[in-house]
């Protein structure tokens, strides 16, 4: 019998911590908006958001704003927004929330507190099977690239961004995408 009286009283410790742990669950969430809430998001970053064939929109973010809206009890409403317009869009009350793929930087919190809610990075993104052997940045010199518009890399503005260029080598040709 005392072989097992160890085993006993940690399963019992393990279900006091399960009770207590889920006491506060049963409480009532108040939401911070009555109804509804509008959340701005720029649909063209896939998997995070982007839309259906049928134009519905569709990811990550569209599905954490429908949990947000079912936790606080509320619907959550889309609004499309161009990633340049997302910030101007919420300064000017088109939508109460962005939630989009979009960077916390200082610049932004002065004026948009914002919550992290996923860790992420930048991304060097080369032609299949990489036949160029680019490794990293310094290996972009002489070649092209391109980016999507409206965007900052690492908090700087994308009319202050320079092209990598190593010293004595090829300039890089830039080229930006549309949204």
């Amino acid at each position: 019998m005392k072989r097992y009286i160890g085993p006993l009283i940690l399963l019992a410790a393990l279900a006091a911590l399960a009770v207590v742990g889920t006491a506060g669950a049963s409480q009532q969430v108040k939401s911070p908006v009555k109804g509804s809430f509008r959340y701005c998001s720029d649909p063209t970053f896939p998997p995070m958001e982007s839309t259906t064939t049928a134009g519905k929109p569709t990811g990550f973010d569209i599905d954490m704003a429908n949990a947000i809206g079912k936790f606080w009890k509320v619907k959550a409403n889309f609004v499309q927004t161009a990633f340049p317009g997302l910030l101007p869009a919420l300064s000017a009350k088109k939508c109460n929330m962005v939630i989009s793929g979009i960077f916390i930087t200082p610049d932004r919190v002065k004026s948009f507190p914002a919550v992290s809610y996923m860790k992420t990075h930048r991304a060097l993104v080369v032609q299949a099977g990489n036949p160029k052997k680019i490794k990293g940045p310094n290996d972009l010199s002489g070649q092209a690239r391109c980016r999507s518009g409206g965007h900052e890399v690492r908090g700087v503005p994308q009319s202050a961004e320079r092209p990598v260029q190593v010293v004595g080598a090829a300039a890089v040709h830039a080229a930006e995408l549309s949204g």
